[in-house]
């Protein structure tokens, strides 16, 4: 298997109107600041709030901005398109998810699943009601 270095994409699934371009915004930010070349990119299918939304980054030894086409590591906090978004990952992909309630997903081999307690850390962490809402509707919205 041939090395890689500063090669990879890594997608958010979000839901509209939760906050989430601004934050994947600030990831963008902090890579391009580590000297990362990079090729951010906000694909929303709709505006209206609730409906699904991505974001994108290209990483790139070689300053290739344009999207790939598939996905090295997914940040999935919107649970309606967990499926979908599955089949964009990329052969050795990884695809971290919320499972604070046990939540399973079946996957194929090539794909490796990082199952995190967002949720209830969150709940066991935050005493803002604001901040806890908006985490659970970007991961329940669906």
């Amino acid at each position: 298997m041939k090395t890689q270095v500063n090669n990879f994409v890594i997608r958010f699934a979000n839901v509209n109107g939760t906050g989430s371009a601004s934050a994947n915004g600030i990831v963008a930010k902090c890579m391009y600041r580590m000297g990362l070349d990079i090729g951010p990119k906000n694909m929303f299918p709709s505006n209206i709030q609730g409906m699904p939304t991505w974001f994108e980054i290209r990483v790139s030894s070689e300053a290739k901005t344009g999207r790939r086409g598939d996905v090295d590591l997914l940040i999935a906090m919107n649970r309606s398109t967990y499926h979908s978004d599955l089949k964009t990952l990329s052969t050795k992909g990884f695809f971290i998810y919320d499972n604070s309630d046990d939540f399973k997903i079946s996957v194929e081999d090539h794909v490796t699943l990082l199952p995190i307690p967002i949720s209830k850390l969150a709940r066991e962490n935050f005493d803002h009601f604001r901040s806890l809402i908006l985490l659970q509707n970007m991961i329940y919205v669906g």
